[in-house]
């Protein structure tokens, strides 16, 4: 790709950005989509939302985690977003995932528990999809439309479920 002394070119650059973002999208949409099919499972299977935090804890640490790449994607100009503002909603999720859903083991059997992360996982694999899609080509009409319609219920779902989660704590 590179000669040697020699910067690889704009487009090889902007190529192998383009690749990583896809492949991190793509990774993003499997790991939310796997951790919703493991929610599922154990709401339909066990018929509560006690336990349902063991039974996806450790997807939810590798993908709300690796999330932190977003606000270096920004940082070098990967992506056109506000650093500040990705760093925020970014860090914000991080901290609600380990500071307080790892941290603090009296939450995790709680009902907030099990809204936030149907809500998060929800958003996520749209907003993936979303990413990808815009990356790839042309988004579906479908999937601007749930990620633009599902955000008006979602984001105050998962706010308001995670704050009884810190009521109970």
């Amino acid at each position: 790709m590179e000669s040697k002394g020699r910067p690889a070119s704009k487009n090889q650059k902007n190529s192998l950005v383009t690749a990583y973002l896809v492949a991190y999208n793509v990774a993003q949409i499997l790991g939310w989509s796997a951790l919703g099919i493991l929610l599922i499972n154990h709401l339909v299977k066990k018929g509560t939302y006690v336990g349902l935090y063991q039974d996806v804890s450790v997807l939810l640490y590798i993908f709300q985690t690796a999330a932190v790449l977003e606000v270096l994607n920004c940082a070098v100009g990967f992506v056109k977003s506000n650093v500040v503002l990705t760093g925020f909603q970014v860090f914000s999720r991080v901290f609600l995932t380990w500071g307080i859903a790892y941290s603090v083991p009296s939450v995790q059997n709680n009902i907030g528990v099990c809204m936030f992360l149907s809500a998060w996982t929800l958003t996520e694999v749209i907003r993936y999809s979303f990413y990808l899609f815009a990356l790839i080509g042309e988004v579906p009409y479908i999937i601007q439309w749930c990620r633009y319609t599902f955000f008006i219920i979602l984001y105050p779902v998962g706010v308001t479920f995670f704050h009884s989660c810190i009521s109970t704590w």
